[in-house]
């Protein structure tokens, strides 16, 4: 989980802690959601909440690549304000939580 979200964001593991037994399923894509929290720093190159980036590390042979990480406030997200984010992963979210 740890390789992954290093590759897909560029978020360094030190940053990140995870929220042990707060999980989400996603049958569909067959795939594990990790709720976490991740401490920043204004020296961070993703502090400015306001912006995307794109990950450092992706890797270039992956045929469906992340080409943008964001930051995603939770109360926005679960109020379905959230352009672009699929109501079906709000409701694995409100699940979760």
């Amino acid at each position: 989980a740890f390789r992954e979200l290093l590759e897909e964001t560029s978020i360094p593991r030190e940053r990140v802690k995870l929220y042990p037994g707060l999980h989400l399923d996603e049958e569909k894509f067959g795939c594990r959601y990790l709720l976490a929290q991740v401490s920043s720093r204004e020296t961070d190159p993703d502090f400015d909440v306001t912006q995307s980036w794109a990950p450092q590390h992706e890797d270039p042979t992956d045929k469906d690549p992340v080409i943008a990480a964001h930051w995603a406030p939770v109360a926005e997200i679960l109020a379905g304000a959230w352009p672009g984010l699929h109501l079906a992963r709000v409701n694995l979210l409100r699940h979760a939580l």
